[in-house]
Order: structure tokens, then C-alpha cells, then sequence
């Protein structure tokens, strides 16, 4: 349970049969369902649409917990609508959000931390080593804070600006790098969050 989000990419002639696919689905509630008569459900059973495994495409990125990308798609994307529904985006979009985010890991320092590793699993004794974290200057936060701002949710994750904030703003421009690599123009992508 959380906050997990995905971009598929999916053939562009398959948004119809999507589209056609999800408004068979939710043409009535379940309640509604249950009032129609045996004759009316076993119509509404025939009427459904073919089902096609790539109408929903192939995952390309995928997020946890990663609010402030959220955030960034609710208010950029989604017209501020935060249903956990499914919306176009574009490669400008994905190249907007590469672009933020590159801006803020240049106002971020390394400093040496003492962490505990578990190389023998979860149950074993740590080993504590040094290693590098990743922090936002005091300019980055305050950068961060306002133009990638962190939301709070209901099993959302962190709102602290720290380094797993930094971790994730660094995987957003990994994913999104990889995906630009290997664009073709015959596809669209969409993005789904699933709480």
C-alpha cells in the first residue's frame, strides 16, 4: 500500500480501444449493477469490448513513494485532479520534469556518513561504512520547496527535503533518460498512480 506511480507507453491507436474498454467498465457502479434486471446484465456482459493486452502498454518508469513527482504530474498534467486516473503526457512533459530536476542536483553537496549496511540480510548484525550522501544546499531546498514541492498523502511517504528526496529526484533523471533513448514517435505514454 502507498504511493506507487507508472508510465506506460503504449501504440497510439490503441487509446480508442482503451477509451471504449474503460467506459464499458464504468458504465455503471456496482450498485446500479445490482438493480438491473438478469436480462439487462447478461446484455451489458455481451456488449463488452475486446479486450487487448497492449491497450495498456509496456511500464517504462515507475515510482514509490515519490511525492513530490506526484505533485509534479497532479499540477502539471492532471489539471491539479489527484484521482489516481490515467492521463496523456507527452515528451515535452518528461523533458520539463528532466529539466527541474537536473537544475535542482546541482544545488546539492556530498558529505561522508557513517551508514549501516546489512550485507547478510535484514536479521544479521550491521557493518556500519562510509559512503557518500547526497544533500540540497540551503538554496536547493528552498528551490525544491518551490518548484518540486514534497506532498503529504495518506501513506505517501517523507516530506523531509533530504538525501532519499535527492535519491528520488536522481531517479526520476535516470528514468527519464532512459526512456528518451529509446523513444519512438508511434507511441504515447500515460501516467497512472495507484494508491
Amino acid at each position: 500500500m502507498g504511493l506507487d506511480m507508472y508510465v506506460h507507453i503504449r501504440h497510439k491507436n490503441t487509446q480508442s480501444k482503451l477509451d471504449a474498454y474503460e467506459a464499458w467498465e464504468q458504465k455503471y457502479s456496482y450498485e446500479e449493477f445490482q438493480r438491473l434486471t438478469e436480462e439487462q446484465k447478461e446484455e451489458y456482459r455481451n456488449s463488452e469490448p475486446e479486450y487487448d493486452n497492449d491497450m495498456y502498454g509496456k511500464e517504462l518508469m515507475y515510482w514509490r513513494k515519490a511525492n513530490q513527482i506526484h505533485n509534479w504530474f497532479v499540477q502539471n498534467c492532471q489539471n491539479g485532479v489527484d484521482d489516481c486516473g490515467r492521463y496523456a503526457i507527452t515528451v515535452a512533459d518528461l523533458i520539463k520534469l528532466k529539466e527541474l530536476c537536473e537544475k535542482i542536483l546541482t544545488m546539492t553537496n556530498v558529505k561522508q556518513e557513517l551508514r549501516p549496511t546489512y550485507p547478510n540480510g535484514w536479521s544479521s548484525e550491521p557493518v556500519h561504512v562510509m559512503q557518500d550522501v547526497r544533500f540540497l544546499t540551503y538554496e536547493g531546498m528552498k528551490f525544491a520547496e518551490e518548484h518540486l514541492p514534497r506532498r503529504s498523502g495518506f501513506f505517501f511517504g517523507k516530506t523531509d527535503y533530504d538525501e532519499y528526496y535527492v535519491l528520488q529526484v536522481e531517479n526520476t533523471v535516470e528514468q527519464i533518460t532512459d526512456t528518451l533513448d529509446t523513444l519512438n514517435c508511434e507511441y504515447g505514454f500515460s501516467i497512472n498512480s495507484d494508491l
